[in-house]
């Protein structure tokens, strides 16, 4: 009991010793959390646009006029984000445009997993798109809004 006790005590005074290492000022606060890779967080505006922020150094790598409605995701090198309908994957280095699909309904969720994209809209669907090029794979109604992104394992949702 008295190392536990000891252990967190050297945990909490290594924690009171973490110094800033960066800063980024934004256009306008975030809209919604940030999607992650290795190396950036990509963060969509509330006055609209996407901004990929390097996490090692703390500088804005690109921006883009796009204005996700909901968290985007990243995976296989692709940002994705939706709005009004339309899903758009952009190129994690670059911000450029690799494709984008339209589905039904607005969308509430957006989860990048193992190559594929799973959408869920208001009307209860849950889609998956093939995150390479967008393709739309399947498609499902729940009969229910999802409250939160769809969790993939092996071959089922």
């Amino acid at each position: 009991m008295l190392l536990i006790l000891a252990a967190l005590l050297q945990t909490v005074a290594t924690l009171g010793t973490l110094d800033l290492r960066w800063l980024v000022s934004l256009e306008t606060p975030p809209a919604t959390g940030p999607a992650y890779d290795a190396t950036t967080a990509y963060v969509p505006l509330r006055g609209g646009g996407l901004v990929a922020v390097d996490l090692d150094r703390g500088s804005i790598r690109w921006k883009s006029d796009l204005a996700p409605g909901i968290a985007p995701s990243s995976g296989g090198g692709l940002v994705f984000v939706a709005s009004e309908g339309v899903v758009q994957a952009l190129a994690a280095d670059t911000g450029v445009t690799r494709w984008q699909t339209s589905l039904p309904g607005g969308l509430v969720t957006l989860t990048w997993d193992n190559a594929w994209l799973l959408c869920s809209n208001e009307a209860g669907d849950l889609a998956a798109l093939r995150a390479s090029d967008g393709e739309l794979v399947w498609r499902a109604t729940l009969g229910a809004v999802l409250v939160t992104a769809p969790a993939a394992g092996l071959d089922r949702v």
